[in-house]
């Protein structure tokens, strides 16, 4: 697997809270052409607790190792293909780590990557209902125009 070209990865992106802010997850986005994945790694609420100078301790662990150190170790493996990482992400990371998001892109009706001076972000539109347009993740930070650019020419873009 190529990074940039079979896949995408963002840390410190930001999963809103659909009650509130304070139920906000820091992790990881994963973007594939035919998925968005979110691992969290941090709970808002445990990177308040954390004095400033600190690092900030993992909440979400799989299998004893922090989740950051287990996707990273995983897209780095020799030989892996996208469609392993996909099912590693949908069924073994899910089952361990249920607050992991995924979104089947074929599912969705249209989907926007915006990149700009003052935020970042994926939103999605299933198409549903009045519903319309829900961030899906936000805040990529220095990897936006990576994001930006993997996506770039996806038949189900919005510009």
């Amino acid at each position: 697997m190529v990074e940039l070209k079979d896949y995408v990865l963002a840390d410190n992106a930001r999963l809103i809270g659909e009650q509130s802010l304070s139920e906000s997850l820091q992790g990881i986005f994963i973007g594939t052409n035919k998925y968005l994945f979110f691992v969290p790694v941090n709970t808002t609420e445990d990177i308040r607790k954390t004095r400033k100078g600190k690092p900030v301790e993992p909440t979400f662990f799989f299998k004893g190792k922090p989740v950051s150190e287990v996707i990273h170790d995983f897209v780095n493996r020799r030989g892996v293909s996208v469609a392993e990482l996909e099912d590693f992400l949908r069924k073994k990371i899910k089952k361990e780590i249920p607050k992991s998001q995924c979104c089947i892109i074929n599912d969705i009706e249209q989907f926007k990557v915006y990149s700009t001076w003052w935020g970042s972000g994926v939103l999605i539109n299933s198409g549903k209902g009045k519903a319309g347009w829900k961030p899906f993740v936000s805040r990529f930070k220095s990897a936006k125009k990576n994001v930006k650019g993997f996506y770039q020419g996806h038949t189900k873009l919005v510009r």
